[in-house]
């Protein structure tokens, strides 16, 4: 990490509840991680919104490597 760097931004995303999955609802968020893409399509909707971050995680991602890859870097540089 170099004194020029820039603000960088992480999005994780969390699976359904259980009370969601109870009301039958649908997920409307795909996390494409390995191009830092989130999509958001409602239902009936034909095209979903794309938006783009520096990384993303999905429900499967494990909290240690989240950790490695987003905050490590930074308190590293800080100390």
């Amino acid at each position: 990490m170099s004194k020029t760097e820039c603000i960088r931004v992480a999005i994780r995303c969390r699976p359904l509840s259980e009370n969601e999955m109870k009301d039958n609802r649908e997920v409307a968020v795909k996390m494409v991680t390995n191009t830092g893409e989130v999509l958001v399509q409602k239902t009936g909707e034909e095209v979903p919104k794309v938006f783009t971050f520096d990384s993303v995680y999905d429900w499967n991602s494990e909290q240690e490597a989240i950790f490695s890859e987003t905050a490590y870097p930074i308190i590293d540089f800080v100390l």
